[in-house]
């Protein structure tokens, strides 16, 4: 466990991965998504609390948590009013394309997929149909810019949830919710090789 002035906790989880919980405010009134893998825990909508994860590209997992590190959590939250918006165009902009597949792929008629997942009118209707599970902090800085990774649970699926990869806070990478937290994707942009 390590402490800090900003008050936050770390702790090691599994000997894998440091956590903390913190408070988004631009992801309160989302689905609260902490049930297990991303499920809705509760109907009442999120106040914006979800785990901070450290990522490490260069560094062995159980390596101590240094001030810079915690310092990415400060660098997110002053900036994750200016992701939202990315966030929600970028998904919005896919919902879709996956809207129609999952339809395809349950074979639902249209009433049943409306139930299920309705048409978003506008991006910010998201609110309703996912909601903030953890963030992915990685201690890489390209153009001097940090990675950020947000992991979703959501309402068209269930089983592999939602992942958006940012650069600073341009969203680069958009899938399942291994997009928000494999290293693979974050060293391919720092050299400039496709995103997969």
């Amino acid at each position: 466990m390590a402490d800090f002035p900003s008050g936050r906790v770390w702790t090691l989880y599994q000997t894998v991965i440091w956590v903390c919980e913190i408070t988004a405010k631009a992801w309160a009134g989302y689905q609260s998504r902490r049930g297990p893998y991303g499920a809705q825990d509760r109907e009442e909508a999120s106040d914006g609390s979800v785990q901070a994860h450290l990522t490490r590209v260069d560094r062995a997992p159980d390596d101590p948590v240094r001030p810079e590190d915690d310092a990415l959590v400060d660098a997110f939250l002053a900036h994750q009013h200016e992701m939202e918006p990315a966030v929600q165009l970028a998904v919005a902009g896919q919902h879709p394309g996956w809207r129609t597949a999952l339809g395809e792929d349950c074979c639902m008629d249209e009433e049943e997929l409306e139930a299920a997942v309705p048409k978003l009118p506008s991006p910010e209707d998201l609110r309703a149909l996912m909601g903030l599970l953890a963030v992915h902090l990685f201690d890489v800085v390209h153009d001097g810019k940090h990675y950020v990774g947000l992991e979703f649970g959501c309402a068209w699926e269930d089983e592999h949830g939602l992942g958006v990869l940012l650069h600073g806070t341009e969203v680069i990478a958009l899938g399942h919710a291994d997009c928000s937290f494999e290293e693979s994707r974050v060293e391919a942009h720092v050299k400039g090789e496709p995103l997969d």
